[in-house]
């Protein structure tokens, strides 16, 4: 169990401000250190790895930077994904960071894309 820290690559195409964030690789019990990005409302995030039976990764978010809860897809879908998979995130949180909750993966790359909106 370790906690993973994110590294952070600014996106800049056409004028549109973004990132990507990545944790990893991630295996049991590993909680990613979370990233807050306030002014980056659009989100989406993509695991990548190998994954058997039991394996867990939750996207959780805080507000208060003391309590995470799983967040959710624009479905009401909590963020727990049991293999790969790309999904955007609806709430908007001050805080998020990937957590794997079960089994043993190995190799998983957790990437967060934020977007920042614009007025």
């Amino acid at each position: 169990m370790a906690d993973i820290t994110p590294t952070i690559e600014e996106i800049v195409t056409r004028g549109d401000d973004g990132h990507i964030i990545t944790w990893g690789p991630m295996t049991a019990g590993d909680v990613g250190l979370p990233i807050a990005m306030m002014g980056s409302a659009r989100r989406t995030v993509q695991i990548v790895g190998t994954f058997s039976g039991m394996d867990r990764v939750l996207i959780e978010g805080s507000i208060d930077s003391q309590n995470y809860s799983p967040l959710t897809d624009n479905h009401g879908n909590r963020l727990e994904f049991k293999g790969a998979g790309l999904s955007s995130i609806s709430d908007l949180t001050r805080l998020i960071r990937p957590r794997v909750s079960a089994g043993s993966p190995t190799g998983v790359l957790v990437s967060l894309l934020v977007r920042k909106e614009f007025r």
